[in-house]
């Protein structure tokens, strides 16, 4: 978990100073040759970041434990990464015509959100979730509203807010999730909107509330407030995953995962891993199909600061 904070400071850092450098690029050049320029500055990324090599490999030999098929491409995953943030610029600045979209299984929540019924839907670290989003203010006929830490994304926001003013519509920057916020988000939900919480990452603040399931062959550690949070708002849970298929080009996947979560007292810690585990196997499900989309460039498998049995006794 160490790792995985440390990784944070670095990519807000990095990602502001690269943020930067692609708005100006894409603003004089256009997409094309922003891809261009900036594939020898993801090389050069790449070979300066030991840790992010080393997370990479370890990702990439975690998934040929369960699929001997899947040959190793670290550096593919820091590409599709960097060229996926070009993908979102376009969607921002306005230039949706250069992105074709590819939607499975929208009915599942297009049919939530036409019937003025909310929902809270689960993000990862895996795909360009973002683009998705971006997406989705012109074709869900609802509003998404997305939980993020403004603290540790701060400086990110207020540059992708320069190029969209939209960009920080429906944003909620949250420290912790009380009872003040949660009440706020039924209301939301009742409304017919529609809450995103990242579920595959813990972080400096929740390491403590995190417990471990299989995941790629091995247990790993996941957040246990997005499953709370879907046990307090009541609604239905569902995930959307967008892969990149090539220079614009994009498939986006809709589940409903649950139709809800229930949180008995009494079984409330093997409860959570239940429904945990179900997300974690659609995770790697998708891992397995697009192995270079995953962006959880720290080591993911490294034991929590604070162990399953910290949360058990809160």
């Amino acid at each position: 978990m160490v790792a995985c904070m440390s990784w944070q400071r670095q990519q807000e850092h990095g990602s502001v100073l690269g943020m930067r450098f692609l708005i100006g690029v894409y603003k004089l050049l256009g997409a094309k040759m922003c891809c261009l320029i900036t594939y020898p500055v993801l090389r050069y990324f790449y070979w300066i970041n030991r840790n992010v090599r080393q997370a990479l490999r370890d990702y990439y030999r975690h998934l040929q434990h369960v699929d001997d098929q899947i040959v190793a491409a670290p550096f593919a995953n820091i590409k599709q990464f960097g060229f996926g943030i070009i993908d979102r610029l376009s969607l921002w600045m306005g230039d949706s015509r250069r992105i074709a979209i590819v939607r499975h299984n929208h009915e599942v929540l297009y049919s939530r959100a036409k019937s003025g019924k909310g929902g809270i839907i689960f993000s990862s670290h895996l795909g360009n979730f973002e683009l998705s989003r971006a997406a989705g203010r012109e074709k869900l006929p609802a509003v998404i509203n997305v939980i993020v830490d403004y603290e540790n994304a701060k400086k990110i926001n207020a540059t992708m807010k320069a190029v969209n003013n939209d960009f920080m519509a429906n944003i909620i920057p949250v420290e912790h999730i009380d009872i003040t916020l949660a009440i706020q988000l039924k209301e939301k939900i009742d409304d017919g909107e529609f809450i995103v919480i990242a579920a595959d990452r813990t972080n400096q603040k929740s390491a403590e509330h995190s417990l471990s399931v299989p995941f790629l062959g091995q247990d790993a550690a996941f957040p246990t407030g997005p499953y709370i949070l879907a046990k307090v708002l009541g609604c239905p849970v569902f995930t959307l995953y967008a892969f990149r298929r090539g220079l614009g080009k994009y498939e986006i996947y809709f589940h409903q995962l649950f139709e809800r979560v229930e949180l008995p007292n009494k079984s409330r810690e093997m409860k959570i891993k239940q429904y945990m585990a179900q997300y974690a196997e659609q995770l790697e499900s998708y891992c397995r199909r697009y192995p270079d989309q995953w962006f959880n460039f720290y080591h993911f498998w490294q034991k929590p600061l604070h162990s399953d049995n910290h949360d058990r006794n809160k």
